[in-house]
């Protein structure tokens, strides 16, 4: 039997629609507010600069989802970590810019409200900001038995943070400089449509199947995206870090492209251990081109500094951090993979 083949696009999601779309709003927005808000090309967080106040601070803002991992959460009747997806997803996209994180805000959609679930989502979301000191200063919670089905949740996730201007990132991203990749927990928050798609194609029980560390996969699927904010913020306030990419939808090149300057290319050795469960997608029927192009491939943050800051990184984040590259002269601005 000829073996099938998947795309995120097959799979009802474009990447490529939604960067039409999210440039549209920027021409909206631009046009509306001028000046008024601040961004640097296509970064992972909003700007709100506070001059009128005297001060030099930037506040920054994101605002994300889980997607559909609830439904994988749902499917499997794990909810422990689901909140801890909402707040990486969030935290780490503030992160990227320098910002430390000041107060986060949650919504959670329903059918039909279920304290005990509910409970746990909240707990999940307090225990991951506990770390980076943010407060869960409020949220929504919403019961739509018209639009949701029963046992649907939905998740949308606010954060506010600050970054002094002198410390905005990126900054100083030059020939020269080194990327480091950080380890990822696995698929993290992206692309479970496409995941959902081959389980239901395939008819996988992800209660029955299981991993080579003897969990099941849905446990797989649904370990929390990780938070950097603490291995990360402190290389940020020695001023050790150039620049942060938050590997999320679209990949590697995807995100890294984002905050390169004009003139450079990264170059990327693709010589860094994959894990089990994106060879288990691959197996499925997801070509390694598309493969790259939907997932973190285990690298969930990269860190781009001087070559003299290297050793100093690694030897703090140990296993979980290893050099995947180099940023080179370039014509084009462009992510390469050797």
């Amino acid at each position: 039997m000829q073996k099938k083949e998947f795309t995120y696009e097959e799979s009802g999601v474009s990447i490529e629609s939604a960067n039409k779309f999210v440039n549209e709003i920027k021409k909206i927005t631009n046009k509306a507010f001028g000046s008024f808000s601040e961004s640097l090309g296509d970064g992972f967080a909003g700007f709100y600069p506070l001059d009128n106040f005297g001060s030099d601070f930037i506040l920054l803002s994101s605002c994300d989802g889980v997607g559909t991992k609830v439904l994988i959460a749902k499917k499997a009747n794990m909810w422990s970590g689901i909140g801890q997806d909402l707040v990486a997803m969030n935290v780490n996209d503030i992160l990227v810019h320098g910002g430390k994180p000041l107060f986060f805000l949650d919504y959670i959609a329903c059918s039909k409200l279920d304290s005990k679930i509910a409970l746990e989502i909240v707990s999940s979301i307090v225990e991951a900001l506990k770390p980076t000191g943010c407060v869960l200063l409020g949220g929504e919670t919403a019961e739509m038995p018209d639009l949701y089905k029963k046992g649907d949740w939905d998740l949308s996730g606010f954060i506010v943070g600050a970054v002094k201007r002198t410390s905005l990132l990126p900054k100083n991203i030059k020939s020269g400089n080194i990327l480091i990749g950080l380890s990822s927990n696995g698929v993290h928050s992206n692309g479970f449509s496409l995941i959902r798609k081959i389980i239901k194609d395939y008819k996988v029980n992800i209660l029955k199947v299981t991993t080579p560390e003897g969990i099941s996969l849905a446990e797989e699927l649904l370990k929390p995206t990780k938070v950097y904010y603490s291995d990360v913020y402190p290389f940020i306030e020695k001023g050790l870090i150039n620049g942060i990419a938050h590997i999320t939808g679209g990949g590697i090149e995807g995100n890294l492209i984002r905050i390169l300057p004009k003139n450079v290319k990264a170059v990327i050795k693709r010589d860094f251990d994959v894990p089990w469960i994106f060879k288990w997608i691959s197996d499925h029927g997801v070509s390694e081109n598309e493969m790259y192009k939907v997932f973190n491939m285990g690298i969930g943050m990269i860190l781009i500094v001087n070559p003299s800051n290297v050793d100093e990184i690694l030897r703090s984040l140990g296993l979980s951090a290893k050099v995947i590259g180099k940023i080179v002269p370039s014509e084009e601005r462009r992510v390469e993979f050797e």
